[in-house]
C-alpha cells in the first residue's frame, strides 16, 4: 500500500478499537445478549491508544560524489538518485583482456550489443589500449544451450584463457539464463574470470537501454578493479583529517549443518575499495571464535598496508534483526574483535606508525525488517496528504528509546508502495575518558547514510551501508558457487 492507503487503514482499525458500539447476539435458546464494545475491553485491560503519530525529524543533505574531472566537478544526487560521470579511476580495455559470450541460436547481432557498450565505455572516458578494435575482441557462440552438459564442453572447447585481469561479457538468453550459477562458477572458480551477465530481453526495451547500458558500465569498470567515484568523507565534516576509518559488514548464515561467515571491509581511506572474506566453520563456539578472529585480522592488516597508520575507529555494521538476536550475537562475536584488538595493541605498543593505543571498536546490529514506517505530511486544511520521506530521513528522539544507541535512517526513496527504515543499533562502544574521541551520534548517522551511496549496481542510495550489502550478496554468491571451499577471498566486488 502506499502512504495514503495505510494510513487510512491505520485509522480504520484505530475507529473500530475505540468504537463504543456493543454488538447483540442470540444464543440457542433465543436469549438475546449484549456484548461489550471494544472501548470498555481495552479500558479494562488499562490500554491507550491515541491517535497523535506526528513528531518532527530531520533530512541530511545528499552527499557530494566526486568523478575524474580537472575542475574537481561532483555530482548531487536528486532525492538519492543520481546519475554517474566519468570514472574517477578506469580500467584499460584491450582486445586481451576482455571477449564475450552468446548464445548462436538467439536472434539477435551481440557484436553489435558489445560495440554498443564499448561506446558508451568511450563516453564515459574508459581507457582503452592503442590497438583496441571491438571487432577483433573475441566473441565465444555456443550451439546448443538445452543443457549443461553441452554448454560446458563448448566452453572448454573453446580454450578461454585468464590473460591480464580479464572479463567476460555473457549475453544471457532466455534459456542461458537458467544456467546463471553454472556459468558463474565455470568463469570464476576454474577460470579465475570475473562476468558481467547481460540479460537481452531487457535491451530491447528502447526507453531503458541507455540505463541499463550505463549501470552495466558502472559494474564493468568496478569489477575489472576501477573505482566510479568517492565522497570526502572529511570535507562532508564526518571524519577529521588524518584519520583512519576501519568500516566492516558482517553477515552470517546456516547451511547445511556449517555456519558461513561473510565480512567486507575497507582497504582505503576513501572507503570506497574493499575486500570480501568468506569463511565456512562448524557451529562449535571454539571453531566459531577463530573463523570471526581469523577474518578480523585480515581486515585490520589490509588496512595497515593501504592507510598511513592504524585505524582510528573500527565500526562494524552486522546484519541484525530484533533485539534477542542482536543481544545473541554481541555475546557470540564482540569478545573476539575485543581480544584482537588487545593484542594489537601490545604488539604494536612501541611502533609509532601501527599503534593501536586508541583506536575506538564500534559494533551496530542493522535490522531492515523494522516494524516503523515513516511518512511526511502537508496539511491540506480538512485532511492530511501523506508521502513517503526523501532520502535521508533519520530519526533518533521520539520513536527511540532513551536508554539505549539506537537510530533510523532511510537513504532510499521509493515512488511505489512505503519505505522500510534501517533500524541502527549501537550494541558496543569503546567509552573513553576523554569524550573528544568518542563518534557522536550524529557523526555515526551521517557515516551510515553516505556509505548506502557505495553499491555499485544501483546508481543511488540502497537500505544500507554498502558494505553490509555487499557482505550479504557475497554470502549469497558464495554459497551458489563455491559450494566445495571452505574459504575465499574476493579483491574486489565482482559477485555483484
Amino acid at each position: 500500500m502506499n502512504p495514503a492507503q495505510k494510513m487510512r487503514t491505520i485509522n480504520e482499525i484505530h475507529n473500530l478499537i475505540n468504537s463504543n458500539n456493543h454488538k447483540k447476539i442470540k444464543k440457542r435458546n433465543g436469549q438475546e445478549l449484549t456484548l461489550k464494545s471494544p472501548k470498555e475491553i481495552i479500558d479494562e485491560w488499562g490500554i491507550n491508544i491515541g491517535n497523535n503519530l506526528s513528531f518532527k525529524g530531520r533530512t541530511f543533505p545528499q552527499p557530494h560524489l566526486f568523478f575524474k574531472d580537472p575542475d574537481n566537478k561532483f555530482t548531487l544526487p536528486i532525492n538519492g538518485i543520481f546519475r554517474s560521470e566519468y570514472p574517477y579511476k578506469s580500467v584499460v580495455i584491450s582486445n586481451s583482456n576482455i571477449f564475450f559470450v552468446y548464445d548462436k541460436n538467439e536472434r539477435c547481432n551481440h557484436r553489435n550489443l558489445f560495440i554498443e557498450i564499448m561506446k558508451k565505455c568511450r563516453n564515459k572516458k574508459f581507457q582503452f589500449s592503442s590497438d583496441f578494435h571491438p571487432n577483433n575482441v573475441a566473441g565465444y557462440g555456443l550451439e546448443n544451450v538445452n543443457s549443461w552438459g553441452n554448454i560446458d564442453d563448448s566452453l572448454k572447447g573453446m580454450n578461454i584463457t585468464q590473460n591480464g585481469n580479464s572479463l567476460g561479457i555473457i549475453f544471457c538468453s532466455g534459456k542461458l539464463e537458467k544456467f546463471y550459477d553454472k556459468l558463474k562458477n565455470f568463469f570464476f572458480q576454474q577460470l579465475n574470470i570475473p562476468t558481467q551477465f547481460v540479460l537481452t530481453r531487457n535491451l530491447e526495451n528502447q526507453k531503458r537501454t541507455n540505463s541499463i547500458q550505463f549501470n552495466l558500465i558502472d559494474q564493468i569498470n568496478v569489477k575489472k578493479g576501477g573505482i566510479n567515484f568517492y565522497i570526502d568523507f572529511i570535507k562532508e565534516g564526518v571524519i577529521k583529517s588524518g584519520q583512519v576509518f576501519l568500516i566492516i559488514g558482517l553477515d552470517s548464515k546456516s547451511e547445511k549443518k556449517k555456519l558461513i561467515y561473510s565480512m567486507t571491509s575497507t582497504i582505503n581511506s576513501k572507503l570506497n575499495n574493499f575486500i570480501t572474506q568468506e569463511e565456512i566453520c562448524n557451529f562449535v563456539n571454539q571453531d566459531k571464535n577463530r573463523t570471526l578472529r581469523k577474518m578480523f585480522e585480515v581486515a585490520i592488516n589490509t588496512i595497515n598496508i593501504g592507510c598511513p597508520h592504524s585505524p582510528d575507529y573500527i565500526i562494524i555494521y552486522r546484519q541484525g534483526g530484533n533485539e534477542f538476536f542482536n543481544k545473541k550475537c554481541v555475546i557470540s562475536e564482540i569478545d573476539n574483535f575485543k581480544d584482537i584488538l588487545k593484542e594489537y595493541r601490545e604488539k604494536y605498543k612501541e611502533k609509532e606508525k601501527f599503534h593501536f593505543r586508541n583506536t575506538k571498536l564500534y559494533y551496530i546490529c542493522c535490522n531492515l525488517k523494522s516494524d516503523l514506517k515513516f511518512f511526511e505530511t502537508e496539511d491540506h486544511g480538512i485532511s492530511k496528504a501523506y508521502f513517503n520521506p526523501k532520502s535521508g530521513l533519520v530519526i533518533d528522539d521520539n520513536v527511540t528509546q532513551s536508554d539505549k544507541f539506537e537510530y533510523y535512517i532511510q537513504p532510499q526513496f521509493v515512488n511505489q508502495g512505503t519505505a522500510t527504515p534501517c533500524h541502527y543499533q549501537v550494541m558496543y562502544y569503546d567509552k573513553s575518558q576523554n569524550e573528544e574521541n568518542e563518534l557522536k551520534i550524529e557523526d555515526l548517522e551521517k557515516l551510515s547514510f553516505y556509505l548506502s551511496f557505495y553499491y555499485w549496481t544501483w546508481a543511488g542510495a540502497i537500505r544500507m551501508p554498502s558494505l553490509l550489502k555487499m557482505s550479504t550478496t557475497a554470502m549469497q554468491f558464495f554459497t551458489k558457487i563455491f559450494n566445495n571451499q571452505t574459504s575465499y577471498i574476493f579483491k574486489n566486488p565482482t559477485y555483484i
